[in-house]
């Protein structure tokens, strides 16, 4: 089994790993056979030998989105670089645990390159990056001056409040 394999089918530009884990466990229900059979020709049809190869290039892909599409200069998964890079965040350990509720909070953002990171995450349905600057009082805050420990967001809304007269 050392053939190439020659997807059937190709990613789309930002896939989405759970949507193929449920994909793969509805046929696995459905065709009545094991869930890693299932995986393996999945993996198959999109190109890759394994299931954990195929999840490996959705991560890749992911951790790509925002850097211009650039898929050459992305951050492997399971990579020891955790801080950011070329104005990039790896996320290692990105996923919710099993059993963890989700929670939305309201933010007011202002700033405007919050704003515009704010609707960039929201039009393309992507995750962002939820960090807070040390001081309050420096109104263009760099890297430097922002925690380095944060938290992943998704944009659930956007409401633009009217504009005061």
């Amino acid at each position: 089994m050392s053939e190439a394999q020659t997807p059937s089918r190709s990613l789309p530009p930002h896939p989405n790993a759970e949507y193929l884990r449920k994909h793969a466990k509805r046929l696995a229900r459905d065709e009545a056979i094991q869930l890693a059979v299932v995986q393996r020709r999945l993996a198959h049809e999109y190109g890759c030998r394994t299931w954990a190869e195929l999840m490996i290039e959705v991560e890749r892909r992911a951790s790509s989105i925002g850097d211009g599409g650039d898929d050459s200069s992305a951050t492997p998964p399971g990579s020891d670089q955790t801080a950011k890079t070329r104005g990039r965040f790896s996320f290692p350990g990105a996923a919710r645990p099993r059993g963890v509720p989700h929670v939305s909070y309201p933010i007011f953002v202002g700033r405007p390159t919050s704003i515009k990171a704010v609707l960039h995450a929201k039009e393309r349905n992507v995750p962002i990056v939820l960090a807070t600057q040390k001081d309050m009082e420096i109104s263009n805050p760099s890297s430097s001056n922002m925690y380095e420990v944060g938290t992943i967001g998704r944009m659930i809304d956007v409401i633009h409040p009217p504009m005061e007269p």
